[in-house]
């Protein structure tokens, strides 16, 4: 099935049996349909955790889009726009440039291959550490910290809707904040 591994699936099916996973490939073929069936020229996909803004592809190190110095700059655009607000520098790159592995069957890269997506990212949010936790190695951050986190993504998101209308070749009026404020 289109963006869930086997693994994932047998997963889920343990936790939730048979219907658990009607539900998820239900979700996904709504998903896969939506993607191939309507232009959209901008994905962001929101993770915890790891401070990084992830580009397409992830599967090597050799094959890399044709844009990729395109995908690059935005995406050091969006780090640039989302630390500040978690005294955090994001690092940007693929998840075999940034972690020195390959992963297979991601949406951001699914997106950009397939469904043609012009710009397409993880972000990858700032980790946390609750009191009272060995480490701040999982995504476990103060309540106090969450707005700060929130806005982080979202001046990234706001990056990524510039470099679309920026990137249109229509010529609609299409500011950013005639749409910001249209929502």
């Amino acid at each position: 099935m289109l963006l869930i591994n086997k693994s994932c699936a047998n997963r889920v099916q343990r936790q939730k049996g048979h219907y658990g996973i009607v539900k998820i490939h239900r979700f996904f073929r709504a998903l896969r349909d939506f993607f191939l069936n309507v232009k959209i020229d901008g994905y962001v996909n929101l993770h915890a955790f790891g401070a990084m803004i992830i580009t397409p592809f992830n599967s090597d190190n050799e094959t890399m889009p044709d844009d990729i110095d395109e995908l690059i700059r935005v995406g050091q655009q969006m780090a640039l726009k989302a630390g500040p607000h978690v005294d955090t520098a994001y690092r940007v790159g693929t998840s075999v440039t940034l972690l020195n592995y390959s992963s297979s069957g991601s949406l951001v890269d699914w997106a950009k291959l397939t469904a043609n997506v012009k710009y397409s990212y993880a972000i990858e949010l700032p980790p946390g550490k609750l009191k009272g936790t060995a480490s701040d190695v999982s995504f476990q951050p103060p309540t106090s910290k969450l707005m700060s986190i929130a806005r982080s993504a979202w001046e990234a998101v706001k990056v990524v809707m510039q470099a679309v209308v920026d990137y249109k070749e229509d010529p609609i009026d299409m500011s950013l904040e005639k749409i910001l404020n249209s929502v």
